[in-house]
Order: structure tokens, then C-alpha cells, then sequence
């Protein structure tokens, strides 16, 4: 009897996602039959196709499901450090908040150090895409506009990170550690300092920000009051009588004094730059 295309015969049977045919496959065959539990092959409605675009997204689930573990082992992560600190927050303690064996957390991340940088980056997004806009920003919308988001940014970034790098900082050995990865990985705050300098500079040569300004010398000045208020607020329960909102809109138009252009003179004034 001609077979259909795509069509095994009578003799053809899966072992887990393996098909045998006893035509060409009576070796491996003999070898699992002991034991093996066969079934004959059910295409079903949709056919041979069908049959092998199911086998594809069940393997699809389960690549995806070290991915699921490892998130688990983050959000475990960021509860275990919401109540007991860094200190309290052992790998036992991680592992045992997520449901999973020990061990499991090493399958995923090296070492602690490695956890605590994998934490971090969840917080990154919010801090780091207005940054990452400023580049397509000079000349765009107003500096005052673009500097606010980044402030935005920096506080949601401050908020999350001090709980962390506050019990960092006074565990010497933890706290070396940390920084020699990140001088390994090429990575810390003076990325984001680059980046806002980078702006201000660039929006200093279209004649938008004081030629006489520190490009940064500012960007300083905007991430160290994010930096301050944040830990004040924390650590005191003290917002200098502020309001989120009045923050943002009072430091804003403070530094907006000192970058804003001057009115035009016949003479230019000449720009401003690191350590003049």
C-alpha cells in the first residue's frame, strides 16, 4: 500500500520525542523495547505538521523555564532584602524564599556578587532610558523638559539603590568585591555622569546652555541632590519640606539658572570646560 506523504508505516513508534521504525532501526529498537513504554503515532486533526509544530513550542516551554527560575531567584532576592537587609539576606535565606534547592541559585548566577549586579540591573531601566534619549535630545523640546526626566529617573534609581548599597558599603570584603567586578564589567555611575555631560555639552555648542557652565560640574550637581534628598528621606524620615513634585520642579530651576543662556552680547563668551 503506497503511503501518503509524511506518512509512517504501521511499524513506526515515538519514544519521547524520538521516532523508530523497526524498518531501519531493529538495533535501536531491540535496545528500548525492555522496559520502553511505546505508543503508536497519533497525528491527530492537524497531521504531521500539526504533530511536529506541537513538539516544537513543548520544547520552546521548557528552554524558557531557567529563565522562569532565575526570575524567581530575583524577585526572592528583592523581598529577602526588603526584610532582612543585605546582611540577612544569605543565599539559604534567597533560596529558601524562592522554593528551590541551594544550589540552584549557583546554576544561575556565579557567585553573590553576581545576584546582587543581577538585582540592580532590574532597577536600571527607569534611570537609564532617559539617559539614553538625551543623545537624540540636543536641540529638541527644551533642556529644562529633558533634565526633568532625568531627575525622575535618578530618584526612582536612589530610592532602590541605597537600601542595597548602604549595608554593601560596611562589609568591606562585600563591598570589595563589588567594586572589582564593576571596574571588571567596565561599569558604575560615571556612565551616567558621561552620558548627562555628554548632553549638556552638546546643547552648549547649539548656543542652549551657558557657555560659562561646567558640563560636569552639573551633571554632578543634578545626581548628587537626587542622591541626597533620597537619603535623607530614608534614612530620617526628613524631606527638607519638599514634595516629590517640589523637588523636581525647585533643584530644576535652580540649575536652570545656572545654565540657562545668557542674553546676547557682541562679545561670545567662551564655553566652559573641566578644570578651567
Amino acid at each position: 500500500m503506497k503511503r501518503r506523504p509524511g506518512q509512517l508505516s504501521d511499524c513506526s513508534f515515538v519514544y519521547g520525542t524520538e521516532r523508530i521504525e523497526r524498518a531501519n532501526c531493529s538495533l535501536k529498537f531491540k535496545k528500548f523495547r525492555a522496559g520502553a513504554h511505546f505508543r503508536p503515532i497519533s497525528w491527530g486533526r492537524d497531521g504531521y505538521h500539526g504533530f511536529i509544530k506541537e513538539q516544537k513550542a513543548q520544547a520552546g516551554e521548557a528552554a524558557s523555564r531557567p529563565k522562569d527560575t532565575r526570575r524567581q531567584i530575583l524577585e526572592a532576592a528583592r523581598r529577602t532584602l526588603e526584610i532582612k537587609g543585605l546582611l540577612g539576606a544569605s543565599t539559604r535565606e534567597i533560596a529558601r524564599e524562592a522554593g528551590v534547592a541551594d544550589g540552584t541559585i549557583y546554576v544561575h548566577f556565579a557567585d553573590r556578587i553576581e545576584l546582587f549586579l543581577a538585582l540592580l540591573q532590574e532597577y536600571l531601566p527607569p534611570f537609564v532610558e532617559p539617559l539614553r534619549r538625551l543623545e537624540h535630545l540636543a536641540g529638541r523640546r527644551t533642556v529644562r523638559a529633558n533634565l526633568a526626566n532625568v531627575i525622575e529617573g535618578a530618584l526612582y534609581w536612589f530610592e532602590k539603590l541605597l537600601p542595597l548599597f548602604a549595608p554593601l558599603a560596611a562589609d568591606p570584603v562585600l563591598h570589595g568585591a563589588f567594586r572589582q567586578r564593576l571596574n571588571e564589567r567596565k561599569e558604575g555611575p560615571h556612565l551616567s555622569v558621561a552620558a548627562l555631560e555628554a548632553y549638556l555639552a552638546a546643547e552648549q555648542k547649539l548656543g542652549r546652555v551657558h557657555p560659562r557652565a561646567n558640563p560636569r560640574a552639573s551633571a554632578v550637581l543634578l545626581f548628587g541632590a537626587c542622591q541626597y534628598w533620597i537619603f535623607i528621606v530614608q534614612g530620617l524620615g526628613n524631606d527638607l519640606g519638599f514634595t516629590r513634585a517640589d523637588f523636581v520642579k525647585d533643584v530644576l530651576q535652580s540649575l536652570m539658572i545656572g545654565l540657562e543662556r545668557p542674553p546676547r552680547t557682541g562679545r561670545a563668551a567662551k564655553p566652559m570646560t573641566t578644570g578651567s
